[in-house]
């Protein structure tokens, strides 16, 4: 199993600082994504300690994804590459990804996980959906180095699904 400490979790409004780039998979594997990773780390100073990757698969074979730090403040201004981001408070499946394992097991195991405990991935009707966990938080440690092989916690937001 790659799936560690599975577990639901309160997490109240997030306020974000991020750096958006918009792909396919494709583009994601061939180091795009990893790429963006870096030029976020490149805007930080020492007092990050965490970088958030949020992805939202609103695009067909692709997604967004947003590489992004907490903020404790909306800035008056931002540098044209930064976006501000607001998540609202929300139920999360939390979950640790284990470092040098498949992260796609890793989230058959979270869908699964989140099935079994009777709850559903969170949707909106903003967006089209074009992956069964159509939105993703992923908390990387910034005391290491972020590559495919890290470790990092994972993030659902999650509603619990309606029985009779």
């Amino acid at each position: 199993m790659s799936l560690q400490s599975a577990r639901l979790e309160e997490h109240e409004d997030l306020f974000l600082i991020g750096l958006a780039w918009q792909g396919t998979f494709t583009e994601a594997r061939k180091g795009n994504l990893l790429n963006v990773i870096k030029k976020m780390r490149s805007f930080l100073g020492e007092e990050f300690t965490e970088l958030y990757g949020i992805s939202i698969h609103n695009i067909e074979e692709g997604f967004t994804h947003y590489s992004a730090v907490l903020a404790d403040h909306k800035p008056k201004t931002l540098p044209d590459e930064l976006e501000w981001l607001e998540i609202p408070a929300h139920t999360y499946f939390v979950g640790k990804h284990e470092g040098k394992t498949n992260v796609e097991a890793t989230y058959k195991e979270v869908a699964a996980e989140i099935k079994r405990r009777h709850y559903e991935p969170y949707m909106t009707a903003n967006f089209p959906v074009f992956d069964p966990l159509p939105f993703k938080m992923e908390v990387f440690d910034l005391k290491h180095e972020i590559n495919e092989e890290s470790e990092f916690e994972i993030r659902i937001p999650v509603v619990q699904t309606i029985t009779d």
